[in-house]
């Protein structure tokens, strides 16, 4: 399986909130996986927004617009319950 490495300027288009949630839902599941060569480019991408002024405001929208359609999808599965009543030893 080739793995697919996000170019340096992709890590800094999602810090500033400029990549898709596909973008980023692709770039954080690689960076999860482990991929040393990403991590060192996410966090060169991190020290580069240090200098920035942030706006928090604008930080915390993108967050809700990120999680609000992952709590619908959620809302909409149906729970699962585990019986454990027979299980014991």
């Amino acid at each position: 399986m080739k793995i697919e490495h996000a170019q340096p300027e992709a890590f800094s288009k999602m810090i500033a909130g400029q990549a898709s949630k596909q973008e980023t839902k692709a770039i954080v599941r690689h960076l999860l996986a482990g991929c040393g060569r990403c991590i060192k480019r996410s966090q060169v991408a991190q020290k580069e927004a240090e200098t920035q002024e942030w706006n928090y405001d604008q930080a915390f929208a993108r967050l809700e617009s990120f999680t609000d359609g992952a709590m619908e999808e959620r809302a909409e599965q149906p729970v699962r319950r585990v019986a454990y009543a027979g299980m014991r030893h």
